[in-house]
């Protein structure tokens, strides 16, 4: 069984709100990087309201191989904390699919990110 392509959910703040001048606010190779085949970015606007995501980041990490371990890795205030405890990891695992479910699709995503690079652009 092949792995699931690599997810991103970035809050839709934090989209237009890239920092610096507008020559590094202009679009780079991760526009091109988010319309690869293995690649799924969506984005989470403020108008769905609250959603699982809210608490803070963390990774999943999930091998194809069926003797390992999914991973979960919640970013603290006093730093990262790994767990393997399957309870946790299912937790972490429905907490992203639930802010999954609530984020625009892929091709929507997309539409906003370009949107609002355009909109910097000018």
């Amino acid at each position: 069984m092949a792995a699931p392509p690599p997810r991103r959910s970035p809050p839709a703040g934090a989209v237009p709100r890239a920092p610096g001048r507008r020559c590094a606010r202009r679009p780079s190779g991760n526009r091109a990087r988010a319309e690869l085949p293995n690649v799924t970015v969506q984005v989470l606007p403020f108008e769905r309201g609250a959603h699982s995501g809210m608490f803070g980041p963390y990774l999943l990490l999930s091998f194809p191989q069926v003797s390992s371990l999914d991973l979960a890795l919640p970013k603290t205030p006093t730093g990262n904390i790994w767990t393997q405890r399957e309870p946790e990891v299912a937790r972490y695992r429905a907490l992203f699919d639930d802010a999954r479910t609530a984020a625009l699709p892929q091709t929507e995503s997309l539409a906003l990110i370009h949107r609002i690079a355009k909109e910097h652009q000018q």
